[in-house]
Parts: structure tokens; C-alpha cells; sequence
């Protein structure tokens, strides 16, 4: 799908899906756009050295701004 530059969106319950097949994520709160990242770049908000992309949306979400 990357060559044909091709997007999908998904919302799924089981976020390890998401971390698994996608290059770079979405994060809405509230119908608002929050970030436009890797799934590398999600990970890293969780602040941890091996975090999840879980780990990173629940971070980014409870952060201000």
C-alpha cells in the first residue's frame, strides 16, 4: 500500500493491530487532531524506552496542548 501512497482509517479496539501494520498514525481527541506521526514517533510519547503505541496515545492524550 505505501507505493500507492494508499490511507486507511481504522479505529480499533486492539492497538497492537495498528502498531503492526501501519507506517504513521493519527491522534484524535474530542474530533480534534492531536498528532500526525510515525508509529515510531507515537511510541516515543509514552516516555518510555521501549513504550508501545499504546503507551504513547494514552500519554499524548492526558497531555495538555
Amino acid at each position: 500500500l505505501d507505493r500507492e501512497r494508499i490511507c486507511i482509517v481504522i479505529s480499533p479496539h486492539i492497538v497492537e493491530d495498528v502498531e503492526s501494520v501501519c507506517d504513521r498514525v493519527i491522534m484524535m481527541k474530542d474530533g480534534e487532531l492531536l498528532e500526525y506521526a510515525t508509529v515510531a514517533e507515537a511510541c516515543a510519547f509514552s516516555g518510555e524506552e521501549d513504550g508501545t503505541l499504546e503507551q504513547g496515545y494514552l500519554a499524548r492524550l492526558n497531555r495538555q496542548g
